[in-house]
């Protein structure tokens, strides 16, 4: 009598290979962590980064980490000029990363593709986004953890964690701080990005509703146009501007009278650690 042949083992989850969309330093340590955690998994690997060519020229950097890392990893690296053909992944995430993301890209992702906004969903949408909320004398700012859609920060919501601005110093330090924040929400959720399960959120319709928030939409263009102060304008004001302005981009606001201008930068205050989490619903 002959024994049944064996049953074929069960096949376990696909592979889960994570496209990296990444700039800055933010984005270089979120995915030195996530090349890490992927180390030890024989499920997963990052198929892809693409980098922010223009990012690192306007850097002044002559050494590319990001890249030299991905390279020494084995992992394909493109630019934003590049489509990142065969890197077809399960996941993607975004992290510092100044372009849009088309929507051909988004599409090789069959879980989605998150990205790591530096400010709270659905409260301010785009970029420059903490000095805009300095600027509108906000008492905290935060960062979110979203799904990307064809919009412009509109994406689901997966996670929010806020830190309070502090009354005294310049948006470069509390944009420092909000960093470390957002590094800390990123390795929260990496582990996920390697499972197959899903990562629930929240739309942010259902956000604007239940907290009665109208989002606002920064820009770049929204900022530039700030720079120059009036002198007529009460010192909370003035200060206000200062040090939402004061960026460390190398451009300083000012006061002109007379074809002369007075050049403002504002000293640093005492370091904020304080954060919390935002649950989604």
């Amino acid at each position: 009598m002959t024994a049944p042949p064996a049953a074929a083992p069960t096949p376990g989850p696909a592979p889960q290979r994570v496209l990296f969309w990444a700039s800055k330093q933010l984005g270089l340590r979120c995915f030195a962590h996530l090349a890490e955690l992927a180390a030890g998994r024989p499920d997963a690997a990052i198929a892809g980064l693409v980098h922010s060519d223009r990012d690192h020229r306007k850097s002044g950097r002559a050494r590319n980490e990001l890249v030299e890392l991905a390279r020494d990893l084995g992992v394909p690296v493109f630019d934003e000029h590049q489509d990142p053909v065969g890197t077809d992944a399960t996941i993607g995430i975004a992290v510092g990363y100044p372009h849009r993301i088309t929507p051909r890209a988004l599409a090789r992702c069959q879980r989605g593709a998150l990205n790591l906004h530096m400010a709270p969903l659905p409260h301010y949408r785009g970029s420059k986004t903490l000095a805009h909320a300095i600027i509108n004398g906000e008492e905290r700012c935060g960062v979110s953890l979203h799904y990307m859609d064809a919009g412009l920060d509109t994406g689901d919501v997966i996670a929010v964690r806020w830190i309070p601005i502090p009354p005294t110093g310049p948006e470069r330090q509390i944009m420092t701080e909000l960093a470390e924040t957002a590094f800390d929400l990123f390795t929260e959720y990496a582990p996920r990005l390697l499972d197959p399960e899903p990562i629930p959120a929240t739309p942010q319709s259902v956000l604007e509703e239940q907290g009665g928030v109208v989002p606002r939409r920064c820009t770049r263009a929204s900022l530039a146009a700030l720079y120059e102060l009036s002198h007529g304008w009460d010192f909370e004001r003035l200060y206000r501007y200062a040090r939402a302005l004061d960026t460390g981009n190398g451009k300083l606001p000012y006061i002109e009278d007379g074809g002369r201008r007075i050049y403002l930068q504002v000293a640093p205050g005492p370091p904020s650690t304080a954060h919390e989490t935002e649950p989604t619903p």
